[in-house]
């Protein structure tokens, strides 16, 4: 309905407005090729930083720190070894500012999976 409006002038496209940034924060401080999402699928889950396959799954920081520092933070707090994240509980990882409980189950989700694969490293 939508697109035979716009094929016979019915219906205006939308203007598309140019938001120039002037200060750039979070991952529009990246560039590109160094963001997370972009790097996995560029170069593979392997080559990703645990803090960076952490920034995945939360996807947002807080108002203080962007994801990738949440998660540099986060992973500096076990030694950079996520095997002791499965030690850690919904409580732990709400302690951190901008994960919350949903942000919290993810992660818990993510842990209980990568430990019913690998059932030996509990």
């Amino acid at each position: 309905m939508i697109l035979s409006q716009l094929a016979y002038g019915e219906l205006s496209p939308p203007e598309v407005k140019m938001e120039l940034v002037k200060d750039p924060k979070g991952m529009k401080a990246i560039a590109e090729y160094d963001r997370p999402r972009e790097k996995l699928h560029a170069l593979g889950a392997g080559k990703l930083s645990n803090a960076e396959l952490l920034a995945i799954l939360l996807c947002t920081g807080s108002s203080e720190l962007s994801v990738l520092d949440l998660c540099r933070k986060i992973m500096k707090s076990v030694k950079d070894e996520p095997a002791r994240l499965l030690n850690r509980t919904a409580e732990d990882f709400c302690q951190y500012a901008g994960i919350g409980v949903a942000k919290a189950a993810t992660l818990l989700a993510a842990l209980e999976l990568g430990r019913r694969v690998f059932p030996s490293a509990q």
